[in-house]
């Protein structure tokens, strides 16, 4: 091999090795760039929200709107008073039929006071959006907000079961689409592990009727009644149900029930 031909090879590895490296290295930062990009997307979420919601409503509601939001941000030294803001704000935004913003405002308020309580109210509140809103993009919103409210819920106080049945009844309404059974199986498994549950044979009851599978979610309701007859919603939807079916006499006899 001639020394040209020597020279051209070292030439070639070299740039071989620099153009491997260079691309190393802008991977690693188009990588870096993307999470931000990332995080700022999940970032302005709310913010793409608000501007959208403030553009369509009127001006007086607009109005009322900003004045809150003017309001919390003057008491942000005063946690009370920011606490007590927030629950204003969040109410407007529901009453103006926001419930994604409205969840937004109950989740700062959970974030603030880390009490399963209030982790509770803002993944019903978000729940209440996914029954509300065909929008992909807000039920996406409301879907990933509900979720994690409730898993903050169970986390503040693991015992108690009403979150689970929560937890599950979001992936119910925005169904997983790598698992949609998820909330249905996981309302089962918690049927097997809290058997005298009255609300999980509720739900599953429920999702029965949903489903058009009366004679099942008889079944399940006459269950969950007999442990908790004096619950409304269980008497009410076995009246219904029964209706559906065809018993008459049994259609009364617990719509009487409803209705007292």
């Amino acid at each position: 091999m001639g020394k040209n031909q020597v020279i051209a090879l070292v030439v070639a590895i070299v740039a071989v090795i620099i153009f491997y490296l260079g691309c190393d290295n802008l991977s690693q930062s188009q990588q870096r760039i993307n999470e931000t990009r990332k995080g700022s997307l999940v970032a302005t979420d709310i913010q793409n929200l608000l501007n959208k919601a403030k553009d369509e409503m009127s001006e007086t509601n607009r109005g009322e709107i900003s004045a809150l939001e003017s309001i919390v941000r003057n008491s942000a030294s005063d946690t009370l008073a920011m606490l007590s803001n927030l629950e204003k704000l969040s109410a407007s935004w529901f009453q103006f039929g926001h419930a994604e913003i409205a969840g937004h405002y109950a989740k700062e308020i959970a974030s603030i006071k880390q009490d399963a309580g209030s982790w509770e109210i803002a993944g019903t509140t978000f729940v209440l959006c996914l029954q509300k809103s065909d929008d992909p993009k807000i039920r996406t919103f409301c879907s990933t907000n509900a979720v994690t409210a409730f898993e903050n819920a169970i986390s503040e106080d693991p015992k108690n079961v009403s979150h689970r049945i929560n937890l599950a009844l979001c992936y119910v309404e925005e169904p997983q689409r790598d698992n949609p059974m998820r909330g249905i199986l996981m309302l089962r498994e918690l049927s097997e592990n809290y058997p005298d549950n009255p609300s999980v044979r509720y739900q599953l009851g429920r999702l029965a009727v949903m489903t058009g599978q009366f004679e099942k979610a008889i079944e399940r309701l006459e269950s969950a009644y007999t442990l908790s007859p004096d619950d409304k919603r269980i008497v009410c939807l076995l009246a219904d149900t029964y209706q559906k079916v065809g018993n008459s006499l049994k259609s009364e006899e617990f719509a009487k029930k409803c209705t007292n």
